[in-house]
């Protein structure tokens, strides 16, 4: 019997891709759903032993900095499923789903770290700013209904430099320009500007060095929802 996960990864070639993936027994099939060239997976409990793309041609496996990396020349994509099959050396059944700080890498936002929020849905904790950095998919930051413009803004503790975000959207794509943004004494400063966000949204962007940044979301079809949002470091020189 196959069990399923079925999550989004982001892929550094797309800023913003989709990929699912079955298992059966010892084997993960992963289902590029966006042919993009690359998907970025987090180092697995078990060790991969080949990747073999099953829809023709080949694909190259990379492991380094803690994540795997599956690479599908452009020539070999398929438009609508690319399917890669990672032959590990153990049960793949008792691997979790993985989130898209895993798949990123160590994110630079702990829980605990002061979020705060221009609007809260009906001023619930349930719902607050801090919902946003707990390293949980089961929880969100949540605003009222009709809400179409909002922040999110965290406090890193101390000047922290940064270079990737990831932000997962909890039901669609509901936002739709939004922009991230570092504080520079009593100025705020865009750092990256885009549209629409949805689950598994990550971007790359010119080093940044700030203590304070902000989630400021411009537009909004309804109230916006975010399950996680996470800052990392530069990736490390080889």
């Amino acid at each position: 019997m196959a069990a399923t996960w079925s999550r989004s990864w982001p892929t550094p070639a797309t800023r913003r891709a989709f990929a699912s993936a079955s298992i059966i027994r010892d084997t993960i099939y992963v289902h590029s759903l966006q042919c993009c060239p690359s998907i970025i997976l987090p180092a697995l409990s078990k060790k991969v032993l080949s990747a073999s793309l099953l829809t023709g041609g080949n694909a190259t496996l990379s492991q380094a900095d803690g994540q795997i990396t599956l690479t599908v020349p452009q020539n070999n994509q398929q438009f609508i499923d690319t399917i890669i099959a990672l032959k590990l050396d153990g049960s793949a059944m008792d691997i979790p789903p993985i989130s898209i700080s895993s798949a990123l890498g160590t994110g630079l936002i702990r829980p605990g770290m002061k979020a705060t929020a221009s609007n809260v849905f009906q001023s619930n904790a349930t719902y607050s700013a801090e919902k946003a950095i707990d390293n949980d998919a089961n929880t969100r930051w949540a605003t009222d209904a009709g809400t179409h413009m909002a922040w999110l803004e965290i406090d890193l503790g101390r000047p922290l430099t940064f270079s990737r975000a990831a932000i997962d959207e909890a039901y669609g794509e509901r936002v739709q320009a939004f922009e991230l943004q570092s504080k520079e004494g009593e100025q705020w400063k865009t750092f990256y500007q885009g549209k629409t966000i949805g689950e598994g949204f990550s971007a790359e962007f010119p080093t940044v060095t700030a203590q304070v940044v902000r989630l400021k979301i411009l537009a909004a079809s309804e109230g916006p929802t975010i399950t996680e949002f996470q800052l990392f470091a530069p990736k490390k020189k080889r």
